[in-house]
Order: structure tokens, then C-alpha cells, then sequence
């Protein structure tokens, strides 16, 4: 199954990332550099090759994520009721037959939120309590999520105010994914939103993609308190 999803990923082109200006801030990184100050950058994504996932909708609970040749490859769905709420993670099952272009898909996780306990999360009939999967962690208190991949490393989210990256929880800061917001392209290029993940996540990209989904509504929330409390 995975072998057949990935032959539509390995379509997926690298993303034409603009140069980006020269800010004030890099102005005087610049200055620092000449006087031989080493100034620690922020470390990016390695953007050659990465995997690109388009989102439908930035509500991530209820999205359909292509990749960049329009081939959905998720889709989540999160029906409204009152008190706890489940979402769905759906993965495509690329129909074999040359001659019926009509995919179908398979229900391969979910993440039901609890509102006062801890919520859950399951992904191919595995569960975990988010507390314990993918606890916090951080002097920022909530804004740091690690967990531990099948393949037995140990990853962290970074939730920023708008936006969610992805790195090894190892001490190197080397960034494996990263969310993007959707541009109108008044500064920059004109996009929807995006999940930019480094290839060599692919034999994980399940987990990626639900925990993804889980920090995502985590900066959500926040963003939205934010919002009504100014």
C-alpha cells in the first residue's frame, strides 16, 4: 500500500521558492559577520525535492491535501456535533485499473478531542493519548510537541503563532517540515496553503501528516483566543 501511495508522492515537483529580500535584521547579521561575530541563523527547510501537500481549506479538520499535480493523496473530515468531536484521517487507494481514473479511500487514523481530557489519537489501529504520544515540552510551556516515530526516532513540532515546524528532537535543528499560510500575493508569490515535507520522511508520512493535524488545530485555537481577546 505505502509503495503505491508513494508513486503518486514521487510526482510531486520542489516547490520555486522566491529569493527573499534582505531585511533590516539581515542587514546587521551581515554587519556582525564582517567583524567576525558568528551569529546562529534560524535553521529552513532543505527545500530541493520536498514533498508538497496542498490543503483545501486551512482548517485542517476538514481539508483535502494534493499533491501538485491535483492528486489527493488525504482528506480529513470532522462532522459537527456537540462535546467531543472526532476527526477522520482518509488516505487515498489508487485504483489499479488503468481504465477508471476513480480513487477510493480508506479511514487510516483519527483524533478525538477531548475538551477536558487528554484526547486520543489512532492511526492504523493503534491508540495513544495525546498526553503520552505527544506530550509538551519546553520552557514555553505548550508551545514544543515530541513524539516518537515508529522508526524509533524522536521528532518535535515548534508551534509558532502562525505556523507549525517539524524537526529531529536530537539538538541539531535541522527542519524537516513546515506549514505555509495561504499567500494572496501581496507580498510574494500567490498560493494556497501548503505542508512542505523532506523526503526523507516519506516512510513515516502517515504520522507526519496526523500529528500535523493535531499541533495545527493546537495553533489554531491559540491564534483564534488571540484574535477575540484583543
Amino acid at each position: 500500500m505505502q509503495s503505491t501511495i508513494l508513486g503518486h508522492i514521487n510526482h510531486v515537483t520542489a516547490p520555486t521558492i522566491p529569493q527573499p529580500r534582505v531585511h533590516r535584521n539581515q542587514w546587521h547579521i551581515n554587519a556582525l559577520a564582517r567583524r567576525g561575530v558568528q551569529v546562529p541563523t534560524q535553521p529552513t527547510v532543505a527545500y530541493r525535492d520536498n514533498m508538497r501537500f496542498v490543503l483545501s481549506n486551512e482548517r485542517v479538520r476538514n481539508t483535502v491535501m494534493t499533491n501538485e499535480t491535483g492528486q489527493v493523496i488525504y482528506k480529513t473530515s470532522t462532522p459537527f456535533r456537540l462535546g467531543t468531536r472526532t476527526t477522520t484521517l482518509y488516505k487515498v487507494v489508487p485504483n489499479e485499473d488503468p481504465e477508471d481514473m476513480l480513487d477510493s479511500f480508506e479511514a487510516i487514523g483519527e483524533i478525538v478531542w477531548h475538551i477536558i481530557s487528554p484526547s486520543t489519537m489512532r492511526l492504523h489501529g493503534e491508540e495513544m493519548k495525546t498526553n503520552q504520544f505527544i506530550p509538551r515540552k519546553g520552557v514555553f510551556w505548550g508551545k514544543k510537541r515530541t513524539f516518537t516515530a515508529p522508526d524509533g526516532q524522536s521528532y518535535k513540532w515548534d508551534i509558532d503563532f502562525s505556523i507549525v515546524r517539524l524537526s529531529r528532537d536530537d539538538g541539531t535543528g535541522q527542519e524537516l517540515a513546515r506549514s505555509h499560510r495561504r499567500s494572496y500575493g501581496i507580498i510574494g508569490s500567490k498560493h494556497d496553503p501548503y505542508l512542505e515535507i523532506h523526503p526523507d520522511l516519506a516512510h513515516i508520512l502517515d504520522m507526519v501528516v496526523l500529528t500535523f493535524i493535531y499541533v495545527e488545530k493546537l495553533r489554531m485555537d491559540d491564534e483564534d483566543a488571540a484574535k477575540y481577546s484583543a
